[in-house]
C-alpha cells in the first residue's frame, strides 16, 4: 500500500490487527525519522524512513519467514548431529 501521509497510515492500521509507531528524533540524532508499521496477523513489520512510502507486509513477512526457516533448519541439523 502506498502511503502519502498520516491519514494513510491510520487507514492502513485500521484495516487489520495492526499498529504504527512514529519516531522523530532521538538522543544521538535529532534528524532521525522512522515509521514502524506492524501487522500482528502476519507477525511482520516494515520500517519507513520517509513519506511517501510503501507498506508491503506480505513481502516483509515472506522475507522474515524465510529467514526464520533457515535459522530453524540450522538448529534442527545441530540437534540431529548431537543425537548421532
Amino acid at each position: 500500500m502506498r502511503v502519502e501521509n498520516i491519514e494513510d497510515l491510520r487507514k492502513w492500521a485500521k484495516e487489520g490487527n495492526r499498529s504504527v509507531d512514529i519516531t522523530i528524533g532521538d538522543i544521538n540524532n535529532q534528524d532521525h525519522f522512522k515509521i514502524w508499521c506492524y501487522d500482528y496477523e502476519y507477525q511482520a513489520g516494515v520500517a519507513l524512513y520517509k513519506l511517501p512510502g510503501e507498506i508491503d507486509i506480505k513481502k516483509a513477512a515472506k522475507r522474515q519467514y524465510e529467514g526464520r526457516k533457515a535459522e530453524l533448519e540450522e538448529k534442527l541439523k545441530k540437534l540431529e548431529a548431537e543425537d548421532d
